[in-house]
């Protein structure tokens, strides 16, 4: 049977489920001090913890997803169009250049981590897209849609609305490093570019697939930090903090053309066929 909301319960479903989001991620450090006594490895006691927290949450928002028949909106069960995937690959090219770069620069690391850590590390990162893209562009943003079916410019302000919640909810991190404001910032301002992008891509590919796809890609090619040696850590952050300077323009310039990419989609996108997904329709004439 369909769920009817109220708009203001749609609203207050877009607050629960994103403060939840953060706060059943931070059930990983209990969990942490529990799977510690078990597994050996400050790494792999990390990425374990985040797997099985994670996992849990995969089946809380697969439920939700259902609750709110979104599945038609994600293109779950939907008919494959001839031709589609060769569009998409289109669509796709220029991230997969981004990516394909990150993850040949100092290919070494992903050699050098052993297998053990490599494959820890890769089904983690996969479950962080999968759960962040379940969350934000398979149930927040079909919820803000419906919220602003009135509105004027509808898809975009709507993509670029949750897509500020998911980078503003990086903020939080403050509490576990209240020293870092720059750091942080930085990481809400590229979460917020990027998206704008995976929510373009998922309006433009009809299919939660591919954001899934290129979020996981995008993590594995420039996360690749965590695989390092504790000490090498140590060594990169202080290299780091000393070019952050002299490359910050160019990487804010990086995340404005990902943002602008993700723009241009939402454009070639028509709303009504939006709207139809989630059996929202509207008077024209009650635009806003």
């Amino acid at each position: 049977m369909k769920v009817e909301m109220s708009r203001s319960l749609k609203i207050r479903w877009v607050l629960a489920i994103s403060l939840g989001f953060v706060l059943f991620l931070n059930l990983v450090l209990p969990l942490r001090s529990i799977i510690g006594d078990f597994i050996e490895g400050e790494k792999t006691v990390r990425m374990a913890a985040g797997i099985i927290i994670r996992f849990i949450m995969f089946a809380i928002l697969v439920y939700l997803i259902r609750r709110f028949k979104f599945e038609k909106f994600i293109g779950i069960g939907a008919g494959i169009e001839k031709g589609f995937y060769m569009r998409q690959s289109i669509i796709l090219l220029i991230p997969m250049v981004f990516i394909t770069m990150g993850i040949i620069s100092d290919f070494s690391v992903y050699v050098n981590a052993g297998s053990g850590i490599l494959t820890l590390f890769l089904i983690e990162h996969f479950f962080v897209a999968l759960i962040e893209e379940l969350a934000f562009r398979a149930i927040i943003l079909p919820l803000v849609i419906q919220i602003r079916a009135n509105k004027k410019r509808l898809l975009l302000v709507s993509v670029c609305l949750t897509s500020l919640i998911f980078g503003a909810l990086h903020y939080l991190n403050l509490f576990r490093e209240p020293g870092n404001f720059s750091g942080i910032t930085f990481q809400v301002v590229f979460a917020s570019a990027i998206g704008i992008f995976l929510g373009g891509l998922l309006l433009r590919t009809r299919h939660i697939i591919f954001p899934i796809m290129i979020h996981f890609l995008v993590n594995a090619a420039f996360g690749k930090s965590e695989l390092r040696p504790e000490n090498e850590d140590l060594v990169t952050e202080a290299v780091g903090s000393s070019t952050d300077s002299s490359s910050l323009f160019v990487t804010l310039g990086l995340f404005v053309f990902v943002a602008i990419g993700g723009v241009v989609m939402i454009r070639k996108v028509d709303r009504n066929e939006i709207l139809n997904t989630l059996n929202t329709k509207i008077d024209s004439n009650e635009m806003e």
